[in-house]
């Protein structure tokens, strides 16, 4: 086996590293379990509208397209699949919440709920700041949500991920405790949300306490604190992780690396996972055992950036375009 890569810092979005020839190795991984909704936006500058990136006026020629792509202009995943969908001579877009809600329209007939124009998704909604820029942006932005929800909820065309009742983005949740007995993963792992920092509760010698800023997405290893002002979220995490990537599309999977590996099944857990949340694509983060004798799933990404899947990308590109015009 390849000897594993180290990294300096993994953030709650685990990227990829150098090459596919080894597990990958962290010196720290903060709050993996963590769940948000926040998808793969890029290189998005501070000085942007801030509510998930407000476009200027988009002409759209709704009689010829084929897939709209709901993501920040940024999204390197959603212009990546655009390219892909032209190459196979698709007329394909990337739009943003409020581009993509102005596309459509919804009406009653019948008791039937139409959408028009009834076009293949793919949902990658950026997240709106934590904390409110403007209300006139934030009102607009969540107009277009709710729009855009039902649309995606109603339409009869393929949707990646379709919406439900809980979020964009299934079942999963902000509380990793939550997502887990969601997932039916069995762990008895603490986890703690508070206004003020929660001090470890014991002693651990094998596990690090991480304290985490629900705000800035700041983590750190107690008794070092994130800065701001909180809340908080804190949990147990391995200090030194081990792990693999697997992406899920339907009932298709890929694993990140190229390790031996294929007794631990984690292709088909990680299926079965993504399923029990009521998604359809989405990447699951695996802890592997130092001895390699076991994992433990600890990060479900419905929403993941293109440096995490692109090792993989040559199949899931066309699966997922396969998935969309199907």
């Amino acid at each position: 086996m390849a000897s594993p890569l180290k990294r300096e810092r993994v953030t709650p979005f685990i990227k990829a590293t150098d090459r596919r020839d080894s597990v990958r190795r962290s010196s720290k991984l903060p709050l993996t379990q963590r769940m948000f909704w926040m998808p793969g936006v890029e290189g998005v500058k501070e000085d942007e509208k801030a509510v998930a990136g407000i476009s200027a006026e988009i002409v759209v020629d709704s009689g010829s397209l084929e897939l709209v792509v709901v993501a920040h202009p940024s999204d390197q995943l959603a212009k990546e699949l655009v390219d892909l969908a032209r190459e196979q001579k698709r007329s394909a877009m990337v739009l943003d919440v409020f581009a993509a809600a102005q596309l459509f329209s919804i009406s009653i007939d019948s008791a039937q709920a139409m959408i028009e124009p009834d076009l293949p998704l793919f949902l990658r909604v950026p997240a709106p700041p934590m904390l409110r820029t403007s209300f006139d942006e934030e009102f607009l932005f969540n107009e277009s949500l709710a729009t855009l929800w039902s649309v995606a909820a109603l339409c009869k065309s393929p949707v990646i991920n379709r919406p439900t009742s809980d979020s964009f983005g299934g079942r999963v949740s902000h509380s990793a405790a939550l997502t887990e007995l969601r997932a039916g993963i069995n762990t008895t792992s603490l986890e703690i949300f508070s206004s003020s920092v929660a001090p470890a509760p014991v002693i651990d010698v094998v596990r690090q306490w991480y304290v985490q800023n629900i705000m800035t997405q700041q983590t750190t290893v107690w008794p070092a604190l994130p800065e701001g002002h909180g809340p908080y979220c804190a949990r147990w995490s391995d200090p030194e992780p081990v792990y693999e990537v697997v992406v899920v599309l339907g009932i298709k999977a890929w694993r990140c690396t190229s390790v031996e590996l294929g007794y631990l099944e984690l292709n088909e857990q990680s299926i079965a996972l993504v399923q029990r949340l009521g998604l359809i694509f989405a990447t699951v983060t695996w802890v592997i055992a130092h001895d390699l004798s076991s994992a433990t799933a600890v990060n479900i990404e419905p929403f993941p950036l293109m440096e995490q899947v692109k090792y993989v990308w040559p199949e899931l590109g066309p699966a997922l375009l396969e998935e969309l015009f199907s």
